[in-house]
């Protein structure tokens, strides 16, 4: 039948133009998909490769430069132009496949800047290991964002704010 030969999510194919120093976002969560819309609204060139063809088939309605796939598929990364890329976020919360792709990206592009979303502080060190550039601890972030607030409330100045938040940064991530 046509829909078996087609699928039941048929997605045309974006032709991702010649791309060079641009971001590359790999992931379907909330984390990636406002990513993209903050790469959007600065002008700031980009593909996007998730994983999910009804988020996929959305973002083509839209024409956002969007990749359907599993990025630890080589063809994947190579057509959202990996090794030309300037950086590379990953956030696609687990860590193995997280892992998979950090290894496939360092191959294909030794200079990229990779910075990965991580669900748990004791993944940390083993990202670093392979080569990630930043880990961002989702936990870690959030409880900071919120301790900055309340610094914020209790009026403290921005550079004491800074002072504290990098002090606490360094303690808990090292």
């Amino acid at each position: 039948p046509k829909k078996v030969v087609e699928g039941i999510f048929p997605l045309k194919e974006m032709e991702i133009p010649e791309l060079k120093k641009h971001i590359v976002i790999i992931g379907k969560d909330s984390s990636a998909l406002k990513l993209i819309e903050m790469a959007k609204c600065t002008g700031i060139p980009y593909v996007s490769i998730i994983f999910d063809p009804v988020i996929v088939k959305d973002k083509l309605k839209i024409r956002d430069t969007v990749i359907y796939g599993d990025a630890v598929n080589e063809p994947i990364l190579l057509k959202a132009h990996i090794d030309k890329a300037e950086s590379v976020v990953i956030s696609v919360g687990d860590t193995i496949p997280a892992m998979a792709i950090i290894e496939k990206v360092r191959k294909l592009n030794k200079k990229i800047f990779i910075i990965v979303r991580s669900k748990h502080l004791e993944d940390i060190e083993h990202f670093y290991k392979l080569g990630v550039d930043q880990v961002i601890p989702e936990k870690m972030e959030i409880a900071i964002d919120l301790f900055n607030m309340v610094l914020i409330k209790k009026s403290y100045s921005k550079k004491e704010i800074n002072r504290k938040i990098s002090a606490i940064r360094n303690k808990f991530l090292g």
